[in-house]
């Protein structure tokens, strides 16, 4: 996202005194900005971080294991936010192998009810109730519900808006979603 030019910062809402576990080639980056002193991050945190340093301004709310797509129509999102809407947007995946980039089939038939990784608002925005944790079991549905409550218009739109998942690590996909997440909880 640092090398995306849709994207003009990042900010890292970094839990505790310091970013160190990060590479020098993000830490470094001109677009990358740490603040520091967070504990882990919720929506609570982020609106209101959103609300009070970059009112006005397009905000992507996204899950590190995420990122733009080259392509990501940013004139287009431009567009389509203003203060009523929220783009809670579904994942694409990454096949590492040949870097195809696909809509998995097993999240597609649940019209990717569990997939959403990335909110797309413009600032400020304003919720009751969303003091939780973002990568829960279930929170992409919740702040979805929340929004709504207060009035937003929620929309999803993986085709329109790319966003890539990148989890080489941990191997999580729509075959295991289930079980990883419930290994997991403890």
């Amino acid at each position: 996202n640092l090398q995306n030019t849709n994207v003009s910062k990042v900010i890292n809402l970094c839990e505790g005194s310091s970013d160190s576990y990060l590479p020098d080639i993000i830490r470094d980056h001109p677009k990358y900005i740490c603040q520091t002193g967070y504990s882990r991050l919720t929506y609570k945190t982020a609106f209101e971080y959103s609300n009070e340093h970059l009112s006005g301004e397009i905000i992507g709310l996204i899950n590190t294991d995420i990122m733009l797509a080259e392509d990501f129509r940013l004139a287009d999102l431009q567009k389509v936010l203003n203060e009523k809407v929220v783009i809670a947007n579904a994942r694409h995946e990454i096949n590492l192998a040949n870097g195809s980039v696909f809509l998995d089939e097993n999240f597609k038939r649940m019209f990717h009810a569990n997939t959403q990784d990335a909110w797309f608002y413009k600032s400020p925005i304003n919720a009751d109730n969303v003091d939780f944790e973002l990568g829960l079991v279930g929170c992409d549905n919740a702040i979805a519900h929340r929004l709504q409550a207060a009035g937003y218009i929620v929309y999803n739109m993986p085709e329109r808006f790319k966003i890539i998942h990148v989890d080489n690590l941990r191997g999580k996909n729509s075959g295991n979603f289930g079980g990883f997440h419930k290994e997991n909880e403890s």
